[in-house]
């Protein structure tokens, strides 16, 4: 009889745990809806939120360095730090560690076919009042634009033809030795077959594996040779075969910067009239336009991109909903487990 009642207050017991943890899993599977529904909002809210990427330009007009926002509005970097008193060109976001690799080039005034030293620095975009450090030098034409791509620093030059490649130091200062040097097979050709003579290279940057190179004719190729008033961009396919390009774009200005917007995943031009084109990667439609405001820039110059490879919504939404699912399977076995060793005892 004694053992009888154990047996059925045991079971009571049992009875009361299980409906008090049955509420407790109601309870907290309602919270975790809640918080998967603010979850995915604001994940979604940030990928709606970043509908364009801050842009580093540096001007071959003023030999400044601006940071161009989303909206268009420039602002001057370094007037008072150690950015100040250069005349810089050839910049390049490197992901890795979030830096701005750029090329003091010595003068606003360069010219095509004239091989300089190229010194190169990197600065933290996010304090460009801070600490400016010399990577090394680059002996070529001055340097024009510059991209990285898998953890290389990629130069091309006023004048040149080809398309260079550096590993850089992991510390101190050193002539940089080139990683790799490949000519940029049909180069100039204006989409009808003729070739245009005297390119000077103006810009480039990366999309996956395909490299964007913008270049401008200029008066001859002999040295001090000044350049035209006509920018094309052009599309290799794949960085490691630089042997027929694709016309993209033309623009009838100087100094074209381009840069490849992984945020919005769009081509962006900036022009010497101080606008910025966004450009469709496949006809090479102007979609839209911004005109920049704040400091002149003076419009001609190198352009690089703040951003790197950013999920789209859907992989925030799929990455979100993995982790909630996962979350609640394991809420639910370790309250099961609750339950049968409460009614063990």
């Amino acid at each position: 009889m004694h053992l009888c009642l154990r047996k059925v207050g045991c079971q009571v017991h049992c009875l009361r745990s299980m409906n008090s943890i049955r509420r407790y899993i109601k309870a907290s599977s309602k919270l975790v809806i809640q918080l998967s529904v603010a979850v995915l909002f604001c994940a979604f809210a940030k990928s709606a939120e970043a509908s364009a990427s801050e842009t580093i330009f540096t001007s071959e007009t003023t030999g400044n360095i601006y940071e161009i926002d989303a909206a268009g509005v420039s602002t001057e970097l370094g007037t008072s730090g150690a950015l100040a008193g250069h005349f810089w060109n050839g910049a390049a976001y490197n992901p890795t560690n979030g830096l701005i690799y750029v090329a003091d080039i010595g003068t606003t005034n360069y010219h095509a076919n004239v091989v300089i030293t190229n010194v190169i620095y990197s600065f933290n975009p996010s304090n460009p009042d801070g600490t400016l450090t010399e990577v090394g030098t680059i002996s070529s034409d001055a340097i024009t634009g510059a991209g990285f791509h898998n953890g290389k620093y990629y130069t091309i030059g006023s004048g040149a033809n080809t398309l260079t490649s550096y590993t850089l130091p992991s510390s101190g200062t050193s002539l940089l030795t080139a990683a790799s040097t490949q000519t940029l097979g049909n180069l100039g050709n204006d989409g009808s077959g003729t070739a245009i003579k005297g390119l000077s290279l103006g810009d480039l940057d990366f999309k996956g594996n395909s490299l964007y190179i913008s270049a401008g004719t200029v008066t001859s190729t002999a040295a001090n040779a000044t350049i035209n008033n006509t920018y094309i961009l052009y599309e290799y396919a794949d960085v490691s075969n630089l042997t027929t390009p694709t016309l993209m774009h033309t623009e009838s200005k100087v100094g074209v910067g381009i840069g490849y917007d992984a945020l919005t995943n769009t081509m962006t031009i900036l022009n010497s009239d101080n606008t910025i084109d966004t450009i469709n990667q496949t006809t090479g439609a102007v979609l839209s336009s911004v005109t920049i405001t704040g400091p002149d820039t003076g419009g001609a110059g190198d352009y690089t991109i703040l951003t790197g490879v950013v999920p789209e919504p859907r992989d925030y939404a799929v990455i979100c909903l993995g982790l909630i699912l996962a979350i609640v399977a394991l809420q639910r076995f370790l309250l099961q487990q609750q339950i049968r060793l409460s009614c063990q005892a």
